[in-house]
């Protein structure tokens, strides 16, 4: 079909009689890049005429086969020499709006009808040529194309010659759910590894690439999803390894110890009062934290210093600066003068 395509003889056909295919894999039309392409027809004209076909539904319409951007771009130029028209404007004979009649016909060639199926893999092939499709709209077409022929997925791929795991993982990409979905969607990530690694981040972490790659223009590829699994597999190490080590020193707080430590209290007054009853963490804890950071092995009894120590202890698994312990710690307390007592320390 292609030598036929490239040998038939361009005719006008008018704009409004070529209907787009529904079932075109290309699904998302930036207007940026649109509005370059009909920028560049307004004053170059259409080198490469558009492909149509009979509809199947019958009439008197074409099935836009391959070159929507341009029908498109055809669209906008259309409406932009129907505005300087209408402006009254004293255009030259040799002036773009009048191009095309106006922009109100497009060259195309003729395509013979063709199996739905058939007619959307060439699609994805021609627009694979040109690296337009994302990895989604090819994920889409192929599961389309799939429904459309009536076939087993095993004998779709072995008559169209696809690969029976790239169909398989086009298919889990068409089910993808939430983030993971809004990324392909978006076109934030072509490649298929990138987009399974993508799949196993944490929703959090998910968001947050999303965002960054939409504020930085650029996409999700496997070596920045990778480096992301990578942090928090390392930031998990710390904190067991913070875990087991309060693991350790509550193991060292047996019964057996408790003489030992009942003197290391005695040795270390708390110089304040036990905090009232409640979940709350009152000004005396942050201020007994600041003043004997240093004395926290020792007291055991002590049911203020047991107070900061659980604290302390929920900062360190949470990999906190000793700053932010504090932080922490302040950001419970019903006590107004709480602020002030962190900003002394």
């Amino acid at each position: 079909m292609t030598e036929s395509l490239l040998t038939a003889s361009p005719r006008l056909e008018a704009l409004d009689n070529v209907v787009p295919d529904p079932d075109q894999p290309r699904k998302r039309f930036p207007e940026g890049p649109l509005a370059e392409l009909a920028e560049s027809l307004w004053h170059q004209g259409l080198n490469q005429p558009i492909t149509v076909t009979a509809d199947p539904r019958g009439g008197e319409t074409c099935l836009l086969f391959i070159g929507e951007r341009r029908w498109r771009a055809f669209q906008l130029n259309r409406e932009r020499a129907r505005r300087l028209f209408e402006a009254g404007e004293d255009l030259p004979p040799d002036h773009p709006a009048h191009r095309y009649e106006r922009w109100s016909l497009i060259p195309v060639l003729d395509a013979p009808p063709m199996d739905p199926a058939d007619r959307l893999l060439k699609q994805v092939s021609e627009n694979d040529e040109r690296e337009d499709l994302t990895l989604y709209e090819r994920a889409l077409a192929y599961q389309k194309a799939l429904s459309l022929s009536g076939l087993k997925a095993k004998d779709f791929a072995a008559r169209y010659g696809i690969d029976a795991g790239t169909l398989s993982t086009f298919k889990g990409l068409v089910n993808a759910k939430g983030p993971t979905k809004l990324a392909l969607e978006l076109g934030l990530v072509n490649d298929a590894t990138a987009a399974r690694l993508f799949q196993s981040l944490p929703k959090e972490h998910q968001e947050t690439l999303i965002r960054k790659a939409e504020e930085e223009e650029t996409t999700l590829t496997r070596v920045v999803v990778q480096r992301t699994l990578d942090e928090i597999e390392a930031a998990q190490k710390r904190i067991d390894k913070a875990k087991a080590a309060a693991d350790e020193q509550t193991d060292s707080s047996s019964p057996d110890t408790a003489p030992t430590q009942a003197k290391s209290a005695s040795a270390h007054p708390t110089p304040l009062a036990s905090p009232p009853p409640g979940p709350a963490i009152g000004v005396e804890t942050l201020t007994w934290l600041h003043n004997h950071l240093d004395q926290l092995d020792a007291g055991e009894d002590d049911p203020l210093r047991v107070e900061a120590l659980a604290a302390v202890r929920q900062a360190v698994l949470n990999d906190s600066p000793f700053i932010a312990i504090l932080e922490e710690i302040a950001r419970a307390p019903v006590d107004p003068v709480a602020d002030e007592v962190l900003q002394e320390a």
